[in-house]
């Protein structure tokens, strides 16, 4: 129900932000001044102010809302729609949805590329990554990724799309441009997140 917000470097809480049923992934506006929860039983999105830390809006998107990922010309939330199989698109501007698109059986995690052309959406009761055109929403592909694909973290580089598969204990190494399985790497049990570190 709620987002706690911290001091980075006293670890002190600040904020406590009531939000919706399972709040589940979060993303900010290019600006800061917006911070985007989905609630995943309450089948929406809070858009937080974060001058006030007080929801602006909750936007009505669809069951079950997963992951959320800013757009490439930060004008436009993708939010994947576990429920639904499908991605909803929010105006970052009016706060609105604007349309959705199907990618596959449970749409979970998203992914961009650096670039801003391809975005990749993990599909985890289909077993697929879908290859998106965040322009046109076309699905240009479906890459098969095994044992229920789960979250995802693109290279800094821009060169591979790392996929943890939740079911088999596995990280996939894809490659980003020709959408070929590199590796499979072993890890623990059930893994969820995956992310890089940025050189400073």
């Amino acid at each position: 129900l709620f987002v706690e917000v911290y001091d980075a470097k006293t670890l002190k809480k600040l904020h406590r932000v009531q939000t919706g049923k399972e709040p589940n992934h979060l993303a900010f506006n290019e600006s800061g001044s917006i911070m985007f929860v989905t609630n995943e039983k309450s089948q929406t999105v809070s858009a937080v102010d974060t001058k006030t830390w007080k929801v602006k809006k909750q936007i009505t998107v669809g069951t079950r809302p997963v992951d959320i990922h800013l757009g490439p010309h930060k004008k436009e939330a993708f939010v994947a729609i576990y429920g639904e199989g499908k991605v909803a698109v929010i105006d970052v501007e009016t706060l609105e949805l604007k349309e959705k698109f199907e990618t596959g059986k449970a749409a979970h995690g998203l992914a961009l590329t650096p670039d801003g052309k391809t975005l990749f959406v993990a599909n985890r009761n289909a077993d697929t990554v879908s290859v998106v055109d965040p322009a046109s929403r076309a699905v240009q592909k479906q890459i098969s990724v095994p044992g229920g694909p789960d979250m995802m973290s693109v290279t800094p580089d821009g060169s591979e799309l790392w996929v943890t598969s939740r079911y088999r204990n596995y990280v996939h190494v894809i490659d980003a441009r020709s959408f070929r399985v590199l590796d499979r790497i072993q890890t623990g049990a059930a893994p969820h997140g995956v992310t890089f570190s940025w050189a400073v």
